[in-house]
């Protein structure tokens, strides 16, 4: 497999299109002035202020309505490349003080960080210590080589130490690349080996650099490894960035996590398919899950066929779950269509996931986050996989009659007709919900409570009786044309002739 994206035309009209969106002087000026909150749900709060304001502008565009909703997938994860660099580059480092007067991008809709740091560094007004950090990260090695001559040796004094490379406080990278500048790399033996394993310098700087979500240092590190150091190194570095992406637990100096399906896909395709298999076998789940990061979510279902030797039932409804809470997003802003890869998901996994999906289903989230997005389509692949029984023990379950209460107060009853409609079949078990609800109302309201939602209730229970009345109505007739008078009524004239003769005889 190549875990290279390659973009469509398509997506790379697209990308563009959303960067020029981004790069109005008027957007600028917002993300230019935005503050970091601590809080980051306030953080998302006000950045979707700005990104308000970009979707407006794509409502105002001379384009057909198709393509308008093809170019807002792409203005949130564009704008979150933004958001994302900024807050790493400014907010964690304080490397700069304003946007940079242009970012560099890749085809793929991603900030070519490489690039962007490369005309940073060129920028002299920038603090000549900040360029010098920022070479390091990114191994811009002549950049790296030409800054250090020229910072004042009062201001050396914070990235080197001749006493103990331990007392800088510096990052990993940042160190190394001043004790190499010095031709003293052994000095870091001691600092390596208490603060990440016993390994030579440039396996803790790949490591480092991977499990940090650096991809150029990545790549830089990887070409200076021995056979024997990358045998060691790689596939373990691999299973980790994957593992690391998905956990919630990272270090100040680490970049987004959006950042480390990059680097997973550069580990990848620097092995061999036993060694992928390796990674796949020890961590499937954490490695699918990596594919649902934008933009490399069209390699999800290729990855996932390669997954089900090694992906556990439990975490393919783990899987699930994340696409459902994707999908969730409001409309307009999201950055893939999961719904139909959530389908495609389900319709190409083995029966036996289907069943564990199913029987967990009265004990979990995945159908309340379908409903939450109104995703008939894929409510239904579902429970055309179950049986009767699993349907009825659905509904009746807490999660089925707290999905239905949800609509019944949203007034979606389209919605509620049709999930009733899909797991009862029978007259007896429609009364059997209208009797289960009518006594679990009395056990959770008061007599006052009740009466001020009975209009509501009331249209359910009347929705109820209506399905009643149609399944009457339905075996009423399945019943008259089963009689033998109106089986003999049916009959055609040649039928009826042939009776006849038969009789005669």
């Amino acid at each position: 497999m190549n875990y290279t994206f390659v973009p469509s035309p398509e997506h790379k009209t697209l990308v563009e299109a959303a960067i020029k969106l981004w790069n109005e002087d008027d957007v600028r000026g917002l993300v230019s002035r935005f503050y970091f909150p601590l809080i980051l749900s306030k953080r998302m709060s006000e950045w979707q202020k700005i990104e308000n304001k970009v979707v407006e502008k794509v409502s105002k565009l001379p384009l057909a309505k198709p393509l308008k909703e093809k170019l807002l997938c792409f203005i949130r994860p564009v704008g979150l490349q933004i958001l994302t660099w900024v807050d790493f580059h400014d907010n964690r480092f304080s490397f700069v003080t304003m946007l940079p007067d242009e970012f560099f991008w890749t085809p793929q809709g991603t900030i070519d960080k490489k690039k962007t740091a490369e005309a940073l560094i060129k920028d002299e007004s920038l603090d000549i210590t900040k360029r010098y950090k920022l070479a390091c990260i990114y191994c811009l090695k002549s950049d790296v080589d030409g800054l250090w001559n020229n910072i004042p040796e009062d201001q050396k004094k914070s990235f080197y130490s001749e006493k103990d490379p331990g007392d800088v406080r510096q990052q990993g990278l940042v160190i190394l690349w001043t004790y190499d500048i010095k031709k003293e790399v052994t000095k870091l033996d001691n600092m390596i080996a208490k603060r990440w394993r016993k390994c030579t310098p440039y396996q803790y700087a790949f490591e480092y650099a991977a499990l940090g979500g650096n991809k150029a240092a990545t790549e830089h590190f990887l070409q200076k490894l021995t056979p024997k150091e990358r045998e060691e190194s790689l596939v373990r570095t691999a299973g980790y960035v994957a593992k690391k992406r998905c956990g919630s637990v990272s270090n100040r100096t680490d970049f987004p996590k959006e950042h480390y399906t990059d680097v997973l896909c550069f580990l990848l395709s620097q092995m061999n398919e036993e060694q992928q298999a390796k990674v796949f076998r020890s961590y499937p789940y954490e490695v699918l899950k990596c594919f649902l990061d934008w933009p490399w979510q069209s390699f999800f279902m290729e990855m996932a066929k390669r997954m089900w030797t090694f992906l556990p039932e439990e975490s393919y409804d783990c899987l699930l779950r994340v696409i459902t809470s994707k999908a969730k997003v409001v409309d307009g802003y999201k950055d893939y269509n999961y719904q139909k890869l959530f389908g495609e998901f389900w319709q190409q996994s083995p029966i036996s996931y289907k069943r564990y999906v199913i029987n967990e289903c009265t004990d979990g989230s995945l159908l309340s986050n379908l409903f939450e997005v109104e995703d008939r389509e894929n409510i239904t692949l579902i429970v055309k996989d179950a049986t009767l029984t699993e349907k009825e023990e659905l509904i009746f379950s807490d999660i089925g009659e707290d999905i239905c209460t949800r609509l019944i107060f949203r007034g979606n009853w389209n919605l509620v007709r049709f999930f009733v409609g899909e797991c009862i079949s029978s007259k007896e078990k429609i009364i059997e919900l209208r009797e289960e609800f009518k006594e679990r109302n009395s056990r959770y309201y008061s007599k006052e409570e009740f009466a001020e939602k009975e209009d509501t209730w009331n249209k359910f229970f009347q929705l109820l009786d209506d399905l009643i009345q149609k399944d009457d109505k339905k075996r009423s007739m399945e019943e008259e044309n089963s009689s033998p008078a109106k089986r003999l009524h049916s009959l055609t004239s040649e039928q009826l002739s042939t009776s006849k003769e038969i009789f005669k005889g």
